[in-house]
């Protein structure tokens, strides 16, 4: 979503939308002159007193995804998931309660929809933050995105990924406690995530 939006601006991406996690981000020289200053997090209580754009997945992609990340993959993705689980529902339905109680704040997007609907879902992203972009200028960030050499932490391959894979890399009963605990919220928040959608329609 970053690389996109960065893109669509034709803007560098660290500089547009600097990641909070990163010591030093308060130095990076901004390039927004859109109006909008964007910020990067994973927490999302970084940005408390902020409108959000949150970026969801469902939990078997996100979590073996996670376990790649932090290195935690080797033998098997299995007991970081199960580790994982509870936390990653925590803070979907963290996300649930902040969206239904601040819904102009909170613009929520799954990891799927933006696969499968990314041109639509840059243009309602840009809508939203009252951002004016051509039709244009969001099909050519979104070449230039699947341009993005795979070496370069799979920048580009967000874009030309898959969804799904998760399934195939975890146990039977890690599936099972995903099912249990995690797929009733990751549910509900795709709900809010049509409602929202239906809306801006």
């Amino acid at each position: 979503m970053r690389h996109l939006i960065s893109g669509s601006l034709q803007k560098k991406p660290n500089h547009l939308i600097p990641d909070l996690h990163v010591p030093g981000f308060r130095d990076v020289p901004r390039q927004s002159d859109e109006g909008a200053i964007l910020y990067k997090s994973h927490t999302i209580c970084d940005l408390n007193n902020f409108k959000h754009i949150y970026l969801f997945r469902n939990a078997e992609d996100s979590l073996v995804s996670y376990a790649h990340f932090a290195g935690r993959s080797a033998g098997g993705c299995d007991n970081f998931v199960c580790r994982s689980i509870r936390t990653w529902a925590y803070q979907i339905q963290a996300v649930q309660s902040m969206a239904s109680v601040y819904p102009e704040k909170w613009f929520l997007l799954s990891y799927e929809t933006l696969l499968n609907q990314t041109k639509e879902s840059l243009q309602a992203v840009f809508e939203w933050l009252k951002i004016e972009r051509t039709g244009l200028q969001i099909d050519q960030a979104i070449e230039d995105a699947r341009k993005v050499p795979k070496i370069n932490k799979g920048v580009g391959q967000y874009i030309a990924a898959g969804s799904g894979k998760g399934k195939q890399q975890l146990e039977s009963y890690t599936l099972e406690l995903i099912e249990e605990h995690a797929k009733p919220a990751y549910l509900e928040i795709l709900k809010m995530e049509s409602l929202k959608k239906m809306k801006i329609a």
